[in-house]
């Protein structure tokens, strides 16, 4: 399950199915599911988090890596 929030608005999704790759230091996790609670519900969405990997060696200490910073793009589709 997945909370996105802009300004007063949140939408719920469910049933997410993800996809990560690394290539060069950048990770990108691409996700769908269906929109569950919110403005746009029973809608498709696809989630895209595209982020650098400052440090990579952090995924070989013990419980990976935990946390990351990054930008994020979210398409809605099928209101």
């Amino acid at each position: 399950m997945a909370t996105a929030s802009t300004g007063d608005r949140a939408d719920r999704l469910a049933g997410l199915a993800s996809t990560l790759t690394a290539t060069a230091g950048v990770v990108q996790n691409t996700a769908s599911g269906t929109v569950t609670a919110g403005e746009f519900t029973g809608a498709s969405a696809t989630i895209t988090w595209i982020y650098a990997l400052v440090n990579p060696l952090q995924c070989l200490t013990p419980g990976g890596l935990t946390t990351q910073d990054g930008t994020i793009l979210v398409q809605i589709a099928g209101i």
